[in-house]
C-alpha cells in the first residue's frame, strides 16, 4: 500500500482507502496488509514517552501524535476495529492476526488478509 491507512486521517478516509482496495480487486481477488496493534504498539510507545494522545486537537479515538513531532501523528487499531472498516469498505476479512501468532515477535502488528 503506497500511503498506510494508519496515517490516513479519519474514519470515513479510511474507509475511502479500502474502498478503493475494493474496486481495483478482481472478483475473488485478496489483499493482504498490516497495521500497528492498537494494545502492543501503545504500551511500547508510551513506556518510551514518545506518544501523547491529545483529543482535544480533532484526534478520533486510536489516534495519536509524536512528543517531539506534534503536526504528526498516526492511528493504531484494534481488530475489531478493522473488521468494522473492512466490512463497510465490501471487503471480507480472511484473517487477522497479531504478528507473533505468525511467529515475529519483533512486530507489533496487525496482520490482515481480506478478499473481494
Amino acid at each position: 500500500m503506497g500511503t498506510g491507512i494508519w496515517l490516513s486521517s479519519g474514519h470515513d478516509n479510511r474507509i475511502a482507502l479500502l474502498r478503493e482496495c475494493h474496486r481495483v480487486l478482481i472478483p475473488d481477488g485478496r489483499f493482504s496488509f498490516s497495521v500497528h496493534d492498537h494494545d502492543q504498539t501503545l504500551a511500547k510507545a508510551t513506556q518510551s514517552g514518545n506518544v501523547v494522545a491529545d483529543s482535544s486537537d480533532g484526534l478520533e479515538s486510536g489516534d495519536y501524535v509524536l512528543e517531539d513531532a506534534p503536526e504528526t501523528f498516526f492511528h493504531l487499531y484494534h481488530g475489531s476495529e478493522i473488521d468494522d472498516l473492512c466490512t463497510r469498505a465490501g471487503l471480507d476479512v480472511v484473517d487477522c492476526r497479531l504478528a507473533s501468532d505468525y511467529g515475529d515477535h519483533q512486530r507489533r502488528n496487525l496482520w490482515i488478509v481480506v478478499y473481494r
